[in-house]
Formats: C-alpha cells, structure tokens, sequence
C-alpha cells in the first residue's frame, strides 16, 4: 500500500513529517490527512474511498436526443446555449438540468459528420 509505504518513515522511525513530505513529493497537508485517517482507522483508514454519488448522475436518454437534435441544427447555437436550453426542457419534464460540462459531453461525442448534414435531408 503506497499511503503507509510513504507513512512508514515517520510512524516507525519518528521521521518529522515535514522530511517525508520533501522526499516523497506529496504535499505535508496530505500527508497530515493520511495520518490521521491512519490513526483513526490503521491501515483501513488508508483506503482511498470512492464518490459517493458514482454513477448516481444520468443523463435522461429525452435529455440527450434535445442535445443531439439542437447540435445539427443550424445556426449552431454555443454549448452553454444548449445548456441552458435544455435546463428549461429538463426543469419542464422533471428531469435534473444537466451541467455545461455533460451537455458539451453529448455534442462532442457526435459524429462531426452528423453536425453538417442539410436540413431537409435530416427530416
């Protein structure tokens, strides 16, 4: 385990924790967290934990054709545009808003191809 191979110096030896962040590399506020989700939990508190919300964020499939659907549209509308127009449709659906970041996710995962085709070809 890296965190307590890092710790080690300073819980066995008495290293000042000050030495073992210069020759580690890792930041001394870090190495006072390991410490003491260390002292908490020995070597289980050393455990990098996951994000509590992983996987909880999905983009409604609804949500995601708007995107695609505004994306080949012409004029192009910018990605924050988008977004915000699709917070209005998802707020009138009762879907959460997707963020900036989820909707730029949807329009750069388009095939470039798709984004150019005429309108009365799209139809």
């Amino acid at each position: 385990m890296e965190r307590f191979r890092v710790l080690q110096p300073h819980l066995e030896i008495g290293v000042p924790l000050t030495a073992v962040a210069d020759a580690s590399g890792y930041p001394i506020r870090t190495l006072r967290r390991w410490l003491s989700r260390y002292r908490d939990g020995c070597l289980a508190g050393l455990v990098r934990r996951g994000s509590f919300d992983a996987g909880d964020r999905k983009l409604h499939a609804d949500l995601a054709q708007q995107i695609e659907a505004l994306a080949v549209q012409k004029p192009r509308l910018s990605a924050a545009s988008f977004q915000r127009c699709i917070a209005e449709v998802a707020k009138s659906e009762g879907h959460p808003a997707p963020s900036y970041a989820t909707v730029r996710r949807v329009i750069d995962a388009l095939d470039p191809a798709q984004m150019y085709v005429p309108a009365a070809v799209r139809k």
